[in-house]
């Protein structure tokens, strides 16, 4: 199912509440990047971070997530940071889910490729 932003901004509260509270307890889990910020806290920054999904059009509950996952990776900034990400995010002719794969393979290698020189 794909969402489109105004469609979401018209959702009821408590299924926006649900989807960004659910990102927030996954990345405050013991091994997660989180862990040992205010559950309250992080839902700010999550719903910030969904939002800014929404503008590039990763309208999917997996879209919003991985790019959720990817900006508390690399940065909240990582879309401005990083210039192979503006390309990718910006593409009209991409879906939410080439663009959520995308993610996931770009910030694979570039953790295996940082790790490569410790190894």
């Amino acid at each position: 199912m794909i969402i489109s932003n105004s469609q979401l901004s018209q959702l009821a509260e408590p299924l926006d509440a649900q989807f960004i509270d659910k990102l927030a307890q996954m990345l405050s889990g013991p091994q997660e990047p989180k862990q040992h910020q205010p559950l309250d806290q992080l839902r700010g920054d999550v719903k910030r971070m969904v939002d800014k999904a929404l503008q590039y059009e990763m309208n999917t509950e997996q879209g919003a997530a991985y790019f959720v996952v990817t900006a508390f990776l690399l940065g909240e900034d990582f879309d401005q940071k990083f210039p192979a990400a503006g390309p990718v995010l910006n593409s009209k002719s991409l879906s939410s889910g080439e663009k959520a794969s995308w993610l996931a393979d770009w910030t694979t290698l570039m953790f295996r490729t940082l790790n490569e020189g410790r190894e």
